[in-house]
C-alpha cells in the first residue's frame, strides 16, 4: 500500500479542506502520513518524515499574509527528493515559484463537490505512477544507526567532545571523513559512509572543500540534517522559515551546546503518524477543529495530544484552561510550526 506525506494548513478556516482531500486520498486506497502541529520543528525532521513515504500530497490554500512557507518548503524538499508530487491550488493563487512539471490541479473552495472527479483523477494519476507495490530501500545498513559529523575542525577541543559525546550517549555510531582528504569526490569509502548514515550534524561555517563537498552529498542523497552555525550575522534566507535553517550555537558554553543538540535530535526523532483509516481521519480532523487557531500556531503540548491521541488512543481534556493527557503513557512535549 502507498503512503503518502500529506502537507496542508494548520489553520482553522482550512480544517474542512484537510477534511475533504483527506477524505478523498484514503478513498483511493492511499494512506496518509503527517507531522502533527507542533511548537517547534527542524528540517531533519521533516527529511525523515519524506523519506519513510512514497510520494507527497500537498494542499496550497490561499491566505491573506500570503501562502504557507512551511508548505513551500515541503514541497521542495519532496522536489530535492524526487518523489512523486501532487499539489492541490486554491484557484486565486499566483504559482509562479512553482515549476511547471509539477502534477497540480486547482480548486475552489465553494466547488469542492463539483470538482471531484478531476481531483480523483489527479490522484489516480499519481498512484498509478506510484505503483501498486512500491520498491523497498535496497539493501539497508544492518549496522547500528550512525550519524555523520561534517565541520566539526571549526570548533575547539572541547566542543568537540561534547559534541561526538552526545552522539555516542545518544546510541549512535559516529562517523567523520577527515577534512584534509583529497580528491574526495573518487573516494569509494566515502559513499559508502553517506549510505551508511541515518542523520548528519554540519556546522555550516566551514571552509573546508571536504565539508563542502559532504554537506552536498548528503542534501542530494536526502541523509536528514541538522543545521548548525556559529556566527552570529548568518546570512538567513527570508523566504525559507527559520525553523529549518542553521541553529546558532556559542561553543563557549558546553552545557548550551549540548541543550541545543539534544533538542535538534529530539525533534528529527519524533514520531510521525499514519492515518490508515477513516476513523483515524475523523479523530484527526476532530482535534484540529478543537485545537486550531486562526494564525496557525500552536501552544506547548498541542504535538503530544495529536500524537498520543491518533497512535496510543489516550483520552485528552481541558480543564481550567488547561490542557492535559489522560492515559497509562501520558506526558507533555513541546514542539511546533506554523503552517
Amino acid at each position: 500500500m502507498n503512503v503518502v506525506y500529506f502537507a496542508h494548513s494548520y489553520r482553522k478556516e482550512d480544517n474542512f479542506l484537510v477534511k475533504f482531500f483527506g477524505e478523498l486520498i484514503q478513498s483511493q486506497g492511499l494512506v496518509l502520513t503527517i507531522d502533527p502541529p507542533s511548537q517547534k520543528v527542524n528540517a531533519a525532521r521533516l527529511e525523515r518524515h519524506l523519506n519513510c513515504t512514497d510520494g507527497m500530497v500537498a494542499v496550497l490554500s490561499w491566505r491573506e499574509d500570503g501562502v504557507s512557507d512551511h508548505i513551500y518548503f515541503e514541497i521542495s524538499l519532496c522536489l530535492r527528493a524526487r518523489k512523486p508530487l501532487l499539489v492541490f491550488i486554491e484557484d486565486n493563487i499566483d504559482t509562479k515559484k512553482f515549476p511547471s512539471r509539477i502534477l497540480q490541479r486547482r480548486f475552489s473552495r465553494g466547488y469542492l463537490p463539483r470538482e471531484i472527479k478531476e481531483h480523483k483523477h489527479a490522484i489516480q494519476s499519481l498512484k498509478s505512477y506510484m505503483g501498486a507495490t512500491p520498491l523497498p530501500k535496497y539493501q539497508p545498513s544492518q549496522k547500528k544507526r550512525a550519524c555523520l559529523l561534517i565541520g566539526l575542525s571549526i570548533l575547539h577541543k572541547s566542543a568537540r567532545e561534547t559534541v561526538i559525546g552526545i552522539i555516542k550517549k545518544r546510541n549512535y555510531s559516529v562517523l567523520q571523513i577527515n577534512e584534509t582528504t583529497d580528491h574526495i569526490f573518487q573516494k569509494q569509502n566515502v559513499n559508502e559512509i553517506i549510505s551508511l548514515a541515518n542523520l548528519a550534524i554540519c556546522f555550516v561555517d566551514s571552509k573546508s572543500y571536504v565539508s563542502n563537498y559532504l554537506l552536498g552529498a548528503i542534501r542530494i542523497a536526502m541523509v536528514p540534517t541538522i543545521l548548525l552555525t556559529t556566527n552570529s550575522s548568518y546570512s538567513y534566507d527570508l523566504n525559507i522559515p527559520k525553523e529549518y535553517q542553521p541553529r546558532l550555537i556559542k561553543t563557549e558554553d558546553l552545557f548550551l551546546l549540548k541543550k541545543i543538540i539534544n533538542t535538534e535530535i529530539n525533534l528529527y526523532e519524533d514520531n510521525i503518524v499514519d492515518i490508515e483509516d477513516k476513523e483515524t481521519l475523523e479523530s484527526y480532523i476532530k482535534l484540529l477543529f478543537k485545537f486550531s487557531s486562526a494564525s496557525g500556531k500552536y501552544d506547548s503540548g498541542t504535538y503530544n495530544i495529536f500524537a498520543r491521541e491518533l497512535n496510543m488512543r489516550d483520552n485528552y481534556v481541558i480543564s481550567g484552561g488547561q490542557t492535559g493527557s489522560v492515559g497509562p503513557v501520558s506526558y507533555t512535549h513541546l514542539r511546533a510550526h506554523e503552517t
